[in-house]
């Protein structure tokens, strides 16, 4: 018994540093569910096959606020191509809003003519293929190295084409306009204007 337990004390430690060497976005679960709401370009509300309701923050992205410029245009990219759908949620953690982050994939059902076909399209990554979101550059350590390659790129390429917000000369990234607009909120209270 004691030989036995020096024999796997190796494995355990090869198991411990595979597992600390994992990507952060490795799924704590994963889900079927349909969309029932688009709260904005990178939130929507799902239900599972239990009927249980989610909120879903979209990870790796980070689309305009609804009173920004593009904001109602990305929430209307977002429902257009998942309202009503099914989609399937990878989820890692939950959000200070108790939101599940989560890379939210839609299931295509319809034949593809074209090989090689795609089983499901990256949602998040199709809102800055579209140029209605940003990558999320704050959060990277929670994206493995091949997704984070794939949007920066497919940033690139959006700004490139000059697609939704990259056709603004300057378009304010939603992390500075959420800090404008609060810092504003927080003054109006501090001055009573």
């Amino acid at each position: 018994m004691h030989l036995a337990r020096r024999a796997l004390a190796p494995l355990a430690v090869v198991i411990v540093i595979a597992l600390a060497a994992a990507p952060a976005s490795r799924a704590a679960g994963t889900f079927a569910a349909k969309v029932v709401a688009v709260v904005d370009g990178d939130t929507l509300v799902v239900r599972d096959e239990r009927a249980r309701r989610h909120e879903i923050r979209i990870a790796g992205v980070d689309a305009p606020e609804i009173r920004q410029p593009y904001g109602v245009r990305s929430r209307a990219r977002l429902a257009e191509l998942v309202y009503g759908k099914r989609v399937t949620v990878s989820w890692y953690k939950r959000d200070r809003y108790d939101r599940v982050l989560a890379h939210v994939w839609l299931d295509l059902m319809e034949p593809c003519n074209a090989p090689p076909c795609p089983r499901a399209i990256d949602v998040g990554h199709a809102q800055i293929t579209a140029g209605l979101a940003w990558h999320d550059r704050e959060h990277l350590d929670e994206q493995g190295a091949e997704e984070r390659v794939r949007y920066a790129r497919a940033e690139q390429e959006a700004r490139s084409k000059r697609a939704g917000l990259w056709a603004e000369a300057s378009p304010v990234p939603p992390w500075r306009y959420r800090h404008r607009s609060q810092y504003s909120e927080d003054r109006q209270r501090a001055f009573g204007r």
